[in-house]
């Protein structure tokens, strides 16, 4: 991943969340993940993406908690930003959605607090 501009802030945004990262993806509290965060690990992620192969489209779902709709928003708005396309899926199980990236050969975003009970 390049030391951009873009890179920084959004190295700094997610280092000053109090969000987790690990195998499973990121960590926190719903509240801990504003517009900000999910628009900055939208960022990470792409630029890590990009330091791989190449593509023009993310693939994108939510569970049905209350607060994925608004995190998934962010990161469209993050992936518009950025020049990419987002095919939204709407609410699908994770599985589905890892099927359609690989069917697609494109990245995905899975936002979901499958650990969390509902």
């Amino acid at each position: 991943m390049q030391n951009t501009p873009q890179n920084i802030i959004s190295a700094t945004v997610i280092s000053e969340s109090g969000i987790t990262f690990g195998t499973s993806g990121a960590r926190g509290l719903a509240t801990q993940f504003t517009p900000n965060v999910c628009a900055a690990f939208t960022v990470a992620f792409i630029a890590s993406m990009k330091s791989n192969f190449n593509f023009e489209s993310v693939a994108i779902a939510i569970d049905n908690r209350p607060s994925s709709n608004a995190m998934a928003k962010a990161c469209v708005v993050a992936l518009q930003q950025l020049g990419i396309k987002a095919v939204y899926y709407g609410v699908v199980p994770t599985p589905a959605l890892a099927y359609i990236a690989q069917k697609d050969n494109v990245p995905a975003i899975m936002v979901t607090g499958s650990h969390i009970p509902f």
